[in-house]
């Protein structure tokens, strides 16, 4: 008996291996079992956010301003987001733990709104992450970016 085991691990799409088989018996000639296939996706949530990027234009100071984005679930599974914070300004715009986590169901799109407040004045870049259980995000989430410029009231 020959028992042939193939692992595939995370990667979705056909698939082609050769396994070399050789026996004990110097006599048998070695032969090669061509093994094809196709690996199927696991179900997972996968994100898409519109737009990923965004220039705001100019700001006044000490204000902020709104924005929509389109959050989509393009994935098999439900999309749960547990947070939503800005890296530079250290803003938490959604918590999990405070509201509950916003769960998208495949083929779905929520409309998210973030106030958007400028953390210095002159030009800026912010990176505003998404947590969540998304296939296509990696343990940093995914990542959308808001710039803009801030002047003052001179």
């Amino acid at each position: 008996m020959l028992t042939i085991t193939y692992n595939t691990f995370k990667f979705p799409g056909e698939f082609k291996k050769y396994v070399t088989v050789t026996t004990a018996r110097p006599e048998e000639q070695d032969f090669v079992i061509t093994l094809k296939g196709l690996v199927r996706e696991a179900p997972m949530g996968k994100i898409h956010i519109e737009p990923r990027e965004i220039d705001l234009g100019p700001l006044g100071l000490e204000t902020s301003q709104k924005q929509s984005y389109k959050v989509s679930n393009v994935g098999t599974a439900p999309l749960t987001i547990s947070k939503i914070y800005s890296i530079k300004s250290k803003t938490i715009y959604y918590d999990e733990n405070k509201e509950g986590a916003i769960i998208i169901q495949p083929q779905e799109t929520k409309v998210i709104e973030l106030e958007i407040k400028p953390y210095k004045e002159g030009r800026f870049i912010e990176v505003i992450i998404f947590k969540s259980n998304a296939r296509n995000s990696d343990e940093n989430g995914y990542k959308i970016v808001v710039m803009g410029k801030v002047e003052g009231s001179n």
